[in-house]
């Protein structure tokens, strides 16, 4: 199956395309310097930019989803994510929480933080 985040990717290429398409008219095709089509160049360096983004943050999302998946034992997790998986568990009122983690609860804990961790570690 191929990647989401690829499949997305290649979606949002679409108006890059679209934007060369429109440079290409604007200034034709011949060797040379172009003029008056700065503002196209810099709406394709942002727009690319904002793909290349989109399409990492995708694939962090797609990449944490497929190890927990495929993950059967909780020492193959980083033990920077181990912790702060367990900061929610660790500041509750409940001193039973901790026992959310048992068995394959480490799992459900890691899900549940999946938007946290990836704010934490990308930044968005």
């Amino acid at each position: 199956m191929p990647s989401k985040a690829k499949i997305k990717f290649v979606q949002n290429t679409f108006d890059l395309e679209r934007l060369f398409a429109i440079h290409t008219d604007v200034s034709g095709e011949g060797a040379g310097r172009r003029h008056g089509v700065e503002v196209l160049n810099k709406s394709a360096i942002v727009l690319i930019t904002a793909c290349l983004e989109a399409y990492i943050e995708d694939v962090v999302k797609e990449a944490f989803e497929f190890l927990i998946k495929k993950c059967d034992d909780p020492s193959n997790i980083p033990n920077k994510v181990k912790t702060s998986a367990l900061e929610p568990l660790k500041s509750s009122n409940d001193p039973t929480k901790i026992w959310e983690i048992a068995g394959i609860g480490w799992k459900k804990i890691l899900k549940n933080n999946k938007n946290r961790f990836i704010k934490k570690f990308i930044g968005h």
